[in-house]
C-alpha cells in the first residue's frame, strides 16, 4: 500500500464523501447538477455513477499535524460509487475506497517518505445535510467496524491515530469543494504523538461532473403520495397506501385517426376502461394497469391495447396535480391494434404522458393533446393520431376509484 492510502481514504473518502451524500437522518440529501432546492428528480445523479476526486489544482496538499511529526502528501485521486434507495434519495449511509489513484506523502521533520499509511475499520457511515446555497456538511462515522482510524508509520510516527468522526465542509459548484478538517485524541503503537492530532486537507470533485458541469448538495425532493386530501404532509386515514386500486374511465369519447389504403379513417370509441394499481411506494410511485376500449365505431371496430399489462409512474406536479407515465412492463411498449372487419393497423408510442388534475371529487387524468403514434401495417399509414372528438385534442379519463384523489407528499 502506497504511502498516500491511508490519509488518502481518510481524507479521499471524506472528502468525496461529500459525494456520497448518504443521509442518515430525516431529511433526505440529495447530488444536483443545479443549486435548487429541493433537487428536481431529472437533476439528481444517478446512483451507481463514478465518482472521482483529487487535492483541489494547482498545490493543495493533505496535511497530517500531530506533537512529533507533521506529514504532507502532495498528490491523492480516489475512485468509487454510491448508491441510492432508487428514488434518487441518498439514504445507504456507507463510503468505502475502491482505489487510490496516485499517492506520495512525505515525513518532513526527517524528510521521509512514508511506508504505510493505512485507513482502518471501513466503510464507515455518513452523516450528510444541506446547509444551503448548495453547500453541505458531510461527516463520516462508525459504520459498525470501528471508529475512523489511520495506522501511520512514517518518519517518527508509528502508530494508529483514531478521531470520533471526519467532518467535511462542502461547497457545492464546477467543481464542488470539500474541506476536511478532522482531529483525535486517540493513540495506539509504539512510536505514538500525544494530546492531539489534525488532518486537513481541500479536495475537488472531478467525476460524476463533466468539465463544465457542477455539482450541488441539496435536499431531495419528498418522495409523491396519493392522497384523500390536498395536504402537505398527507397525513393519517388521508394516506392512499401501496397497494391501492386505480380505476377510471372515458370522460368523454375519443378517436384514432390515420389512413387505410389512402383513405381516412377515425373510428370512435365511445368507452373506455382503465384498471391497475399501485404496486411500490417512492419517487415516482409505480403501478401497473391494462386498457380496455367498447363500442368503437358503432360496434364495426375493435380496439385492443396489446402487450399488457403495462408500467405506470406517478410523481408530483405541484397543486395537488401530478403526472402519470404509461409505459412497457414486460411486454411490449404502448400499442393499439385497430380491426375494422378486414383492415387491421397497429400503432405504438414509446410512452404516454398524462396530467393528473386532483380533486376531492372528480379527480381526472388527460394527456396534453392528441397522442401521436408509429406503425408499420400493410396498407396503414405509417403515423396516426389518438384523440378527443368534437375538437377536443386531449384523451382524458375521470377516476372512478379512488374517487378522492390528490398527489402530495
Amino acid at each position: 500500500m502506497n504511502s498516500l492510502k491511508a490519509l488518502g481514504t481518510a481524507t479521499a473518502v471524506a472528502a468525496t464523501g461529500l459525494l456520497l451524500l448518504f443521509s442518515s437522518s430525516a431529511s433526505a440529501t440529495a447530488l444536483c447538477k443545479t443549486n435548487t432546492n429541493p433537487c428536481p428528480q431529472a437533476e439528481i445523479y444517478a446512483s451507481n455513477s463514478k465518482l472521482k476526486a483529487k487535492l483541489k489544482a494547482p498545490a493543495a496538499k493533505l496535511v497530517l499535524t500531530t506533537t512529533i511529526e507533521k506529514v504532507e502528501c502532495e498528490a491523492s485521486e480516489i475512485t468509487g460509487k454510491w448508491q441510492t434507495d432508487g428514488s434518487g434519495e441518498y439514504t445507504t449511509g456507507e463510503v468505502s475506497v475502491l482505489e487510490i489513484v496516485s499517492a506520495k506523502c512525505e515525513a518532513l521533520g526527517v524528510k521521509k517518505k512514508c511506508t504505510k499509511m493505512e485507513m482502518l475499520h471501513l466503510p464507515y457511515a455518513v452523516e450528510a445535510s444541506a446547509t444551503g446555497g448548495g453547500n453541505g456538511t458531510v461527516t463520516l462515522v462508525n459504520g459498525g467496524s470501528g471508529l475512523p482510524a489511520l495506522e501511520v508509520v512514517c518518519g517518527n510516527i508509528n502508530c494508529t491515530l483514531t478521531a470520533n468522526s471526519l467532518p467535511l465542509t462542502v461547497a457545492g459548484g464546477g467543481p464542488a469543494i470539500a474541506e476536511l478538517k478532522g482531529s483525535g485524541t486517540q493513540f495506539q503503537g509504539t512510536k505514538c504523538p500525544t494530546l492531539l492530532f489534525t488532518v486537513e486537507a481541500e479536495y475537488e470533485v472531478t467525476e460524476p461532473t463533466p468539465p463544465g458541469e457542477s455539482l450541488f448538495i441539496e435536499s431531495a425532493a419528498a418522495p409523491p403520495v396519493l392522497c384523500k386530501a390536498n395536504q402537505i404532509p398527507c397525513v393519517g386515514g388521508n394516506i392512499i397506501g401501496v397497494p391501492a386500486p386505480l380505476k377510471a374511465a372515458y370522460s368523454a369519447a375519443a378517436k384514432f385517426k390515420y389512413t387505410y389504403l389512402g383513405e381516412n379513417k377515425e373510428p370512435t370509441c365511445n368507452f373506455s376502461k382503465f384498471e391497475g394499481e399501485t404496486t411500490a411506494a417512492g419517487k415516482p410511485i409505480v403501478g401497473e394497469f391494462s386498457l380496455s376500449f367498447e363500442t368503437c365505431a358503432g360496434g364495426a371496430c375493435n380496439v385492443t391495447a396489446e402487450g399488457g399489462p403495462y408500467k405506470l409512474e406517478i410523481d408530483r406536479a405541484g397543486g395537488g396535480n401530478g403526472t402519470m407515465t404509461w409505459r412497457k412492463l414486460s411486454g411490449s411498449e404502448p400499442t393499439f391494434k385497430i380491426k375494422c372487419g378486414l383492415q387491421e393497423c397497429v400503432y405504438k408510442a414509446t410512452s404516454i404522458g398524462w396530467t393528473i388534475t386532483g380533486s376531492a371529487t372528480a379527480p381526472t387524468f388527460a394527456t396534453s393533446g392528441g397522442v401521436g403514434l408509429t406503425g408499420s401495417s400493410i396498407g396503414c399509414s405509417s403515423t396516426a393520431t389518438w384523440e378527443g372528438v368534437g375538437g377536443v385534442a386531449e384523451v382524458k379519463y375521470k377516476f372512478t376509484a379512488p374517487t378522492a384523489l390528490f398527489v402530495t407528499s
